[in-house]
């Protein structure tokens, strides 16, 4: 009797795990079917281990901002394909040029060094009545697509109304975002290389002023036109949820600390585009696996796959790098900013399911 027992449990056992291994082998082929779609080389085998940091519009937590907009037909239908819109300091255009190294991307004004695929035509120069020369500034032809990368769309509040009355629902948005922190910096020591007061119409930009003193005064505007366009008192706290009210603040580049609110602007977008029109791209990423995060982008662009040589020829150059002195640079004033952004940082990484840019 025992021995019937035994070996009753022992064929009982094999069958179940000859179902466990069949029902594992069903369900890891639908799971990772996309892997297999693609040669493990050396960058399409980790390609996939960036998807918690790479975000996909339509993988974002909360998206409800986005409302149906009752579509007329698009002013034009020669509109660009791609949209790279910041931030600025965030590495726009070394990926700018490096999508337009792709035989079937036509870049602009690539030999325009650090404004290179910029035409500010979206924040600066708007006219529904001259769509014709927008169009005229990229070079279309069958079998390639097209775009720019203004950095001053990502923070100008009216850009993505205007490019969704322009273009209509066929624009791909490419945000990248670097650590607000050290986006501050190198936004400040850009200005100081630059060396003018007039970086930017309506800047007031003092380049006299330290890191210090300049993070100071940068969070103070902004507090400040906070309170006016709350009337509220000085004990009021903004709060990230509060874009709605904040997302005019400040026109592009007129304020350091605004610019890196990036919760702010990606909510005014989505109140225009839907999620799975945007690709959101740390900026670390592309500095620390640029062929991994290029290809990524050129796959949510449409662009086809290319060789891995390719890939690292095309991406071997870094563009409008900024080897600027940094020895003013203080371990208190890294912290300070820190502070200052925390909570819009902390709304923004719950946003994106990010653990850090």
């Amino acid at each position: 009797m025992r021995l019937w027992l035994s070996r009753r449990w022992k064929i009982l056992l094999l069958i179940f795990l000859i179902i466990f291994l069949f029902t594992w082998s069903f369900i890891s082929k639908k799971l990772f079917h996309h892997v297999s779609k693609y040669p493990q080389t050396s960058y399409t085998a980790t390609k996939w281990s960036l998807k918690t940091d790479i975000r996909r519009g339509s993988d974002l937590h909360y998206h409800s901002q986005f409302h149906s907009i009752t579509d007329t037909k698009p002013l034009t239908n020669l509109c660009p394909h791609v949209f790279i819109i910041g931030s600025r300091k965030g590495g726009t255009t070394s990926l700018y040029q490096y999508l337009s190294a792709h035989p079937h991307f036509n870049g602009i004004r690539l030999d325009w060094g650090p404004v290179a695929g910029e035409t500010w035509w979206l924040s600066q120069e708007y006219d529904e009545n001259k769509v014709s020369e927008y169009v005229q500034l990229f070079h279309h032809k069958e079998g390639f697509i097209t775009g720019e990368a203004t950095v001053d769309y990502l923070v100008n509040c009216k850009v993505p109304l205007r490019l969704r009355t322009l273009c209509g629902l066929n624009a791909k948005i490419i945000m990248l975002l670097r650590d607000p922190t050290h986006r501050f910096i190198s936004d400040y020591y850009m200005r100081l290389h630059i060396n003018t007061k007039r970086y930017y119409p309506g800047s007031d930009f003092n380049t006299s002023a330290s890191l210090s003193e300049t993070i100071e005064r940068e969070y103070n505007k902004f507090i400040t036109r906070a309170h006016r366009q709350f009337n509220s008192t000085n004990d009021h706290t903004f709060l990230p949820t509060d874009w709605r009210k904040l997302k005019c603040l400040f026109r592009e580049a007129q304020n350091l600390f605004y610019e890196g609110l990036y919760y702010f602007h990606i909510q005014n977008w989505l109140s225009s585009y839907p999620p799975q029109n945007i690709l959101i791209v740390p900026s670390g990423a592309l500095f620390s696996d640029t062929v991994t995060t290029v290809a990524r982008v050129m796959e949510f662009v449409g662009l086809e796959k290319l060789s891995v040589s390719k890939m690292e020829d095309i991406t071997r150059s870094i563009y409008n790098y900024g080897s600027y002195d940094h020895s003013g640079i203080k371990e208190k004033d890294i912290k300070r900013l820190n502070e200052l952004h925390r909570p819009f940082n902390q709304q923004l990484l719950h946003l994106l399911k990010w653990e850090k840019f």
